[in-house]
């Protein structure tokens, strides 16, 4: 009788939550469709997040010069030792034509652009970046050095040699 008792029970019990399950049925499309909804915008925006994420760690390695090619000790010295003539006429041309109250930081990054040519006059300090060696820019330097041969005159000439 105690087994009767509890199986009635347990059909009372079972029947209750199949008639709640029954009530809960249209409202389980709506949940499942607005979880489908959120699921899909969590992507999107996840996707979004990552490509900006991608997008700014590739700006920031190209800004800090991270695809550059890295030059070991050796190829260094040896590229210096095949233009040593070159750079030491260039540094002795450049002291010589520079007053005492002005100063140049120079490299080159090719035969037609100077990467960093930096003037100071004063102080006054003039920071220039990929100056093309025959553009008005690299021509403007010709007044700060009042008057005297232009930088880029004689850079063209080294070049021209080799």
């Amino acid at each position: 009788m105690a087994e009767t008792g509890i199986a009635t029970g347990l059909n009372s019990i079972y029947r209750e939550l199949h008639k709640f399950e029954r009530g809960l049925r249209p409202y389980q499309n709506n949940i499942q469709q607005t979880m489908k909804i959120f699921l899909k915008i969590l992507l999107i925006l996840g996707g979004i997040g990552f490509v900006i994420f991608v997008g700014f760690m590739g700006i920031m390695i190209a800004a800090f010069r991270g695809f550059d090619k890295d030059y070991s000790i050796s190829e260094l010295k040896e590229n210096f030792e095949e233009k040593k003539a070159e750079i030491y006429e260039l540094k002795n041309y450049i002291n010589k034509i520079i007053p005492p109250d002005k100063s140049v930081e120079i490299e080159f990054e090719n035969n037609n652009t100077l990467g960093i040519f930096h003037v100071k006059v004063g102080d006054n300090f003039d920071s220039n970046w990929d100056v093309k060696i025959s553009s008005g820019k690299a021509d403007t330097f010709e007044k700060i050095f009042s008057g005297r041969r232009p930088i880029n005159l004689f850079v063209s000439e080294i070049t021209a040699t080799k």
